[in-house]
């Protein structure tokens, strides 16, 4: 079965934005001993002032993971998506876009 997410490496996103920025253009931020990674100054304000921040649910399990630690996955359109497991990335099905109707 082909997965819908892409791996990505921690530093190629923004972790605040949650979206693909590419190859050298990350920032990492050390807390608790953990790296985090950001696109900018605002960004890095955000994650070292709000914990909240450094967390995400992961859309497979429902289980809340720290991004530092996550598996990451990206989805077409550049959203990045964080899994407790490799297996819970594969099995990720995201869900359609509705087409604007007609009217």
């Amino acid at each position: 079965i082909a997965s819908f997410m892409e791996p990505v490496p921690k530093d190629e996103i923004c972790m605040v934005q949650k979206y693909y920025m590419g190859p050298g253009k990350m920032t990492p931020v050390v807390l608790d001993n953990k790296t985090y990674y950001v696109c900018c100054q605002g960004c890095k304000d955000t994650i070292t002032k709000d914990p909240k921040e450094r967390w995400a649910i992961d859309p497979v399990s429902g289980k809340k993971v720290d991004k530092a630690d996550a598996v990451l996955g990206k989805a077409s359109n550049g959203q990045i998506h964080f899994f407790e497991s490799v297996a819970d990335r594969d099995a990720f099905r995201p869900t359609p876009t509705p087409k604007p109707s007609d009217d």
